[in-house]
């Protein structure tokens, strides 16, 4: 004679087991969860910069070697058949406080702040008046992006980073040019 319970017993071990293994899987889940978290924290506190801002304050002060692309010269200002231009850019710095000029002379002693990013914007706009012109502005604006920390004195140190020079000008008489250029600077000297 077959015993009827037998099979309930049977069911009920193998429903067990089926969720003790359940309950492992899940465990197990969890757990990879948890250790992915952890070490994407860790990660991220190591890391260094991240899209909400950037863990010290990076030091630009000295001088960066840029090299611009040209993307658009309506003011002719490269000569025609470059491709772009070089310029070095001196760097002073009081915290978060820069000022910068341009070698080439575009900017002269420009003031400008470290972004929440680690980059910054230089811009200056003045009067250009020449008798028998019109009046015009001049705006030139450089900007430093996405910048690569580390050397082997101070790992905040800006080692390079992308890089825009824009050059335009505005006049009474409706002229109207602008020369966009893309790039990027590597340090080649560190504050004395």
């Amino acid at each position: 004679m077959v015993n009827p319970m037998a099979n309930t017993v049977r069911f009920q071990s193998r429903a067990r087991l089926a969720t003790g293994c359940r309950a492992i899987v899940l465990l197990f889940r969890c757990r990879t969860v948890m250790l992915f978290i952890l070490i994407a924290g860790l990660l991220g506190c190591v890391g260094g910069s991240s899209g909400s801002g950037i863990s010290g304050t990076p030091l630009y002060a000295g001088q960066h070697q840029a090299s611009y692309t040209i993307v658009t010269d309506e003011c002719g200002l490269i000569d025609e058949g470059e491709g772009g231009f070089t310029d070095v850019h001196t760097i002073s710095q009081d915290g978060l406080q820069l000022v910068i000029s341009s070698e080439a002379g575009f900017l002269i002693d420009i003031e400008s702040s470290i972004d929440d990013e680690g980059g910054f914007v230089a811009r200056e706009v003045y009067a250009l008046e020449d008798p028998g012109f019109a009046l015009c502005e001049v705006e030139s604006a450089l900007s430093y992006a996405r910048p690569v920390f580390g050397n082997e004195t101070s790992e905040d140190s800006v080692t390079a980073a992308e890089s825009v020079f824009v050059f335009r000008l505005n006049c009474a008489d409706g002229y109207t040019c602008e020369t966009r250029t893309v790039g990027y600077v590597e340090r080649i000297a560190e504050v004395q």
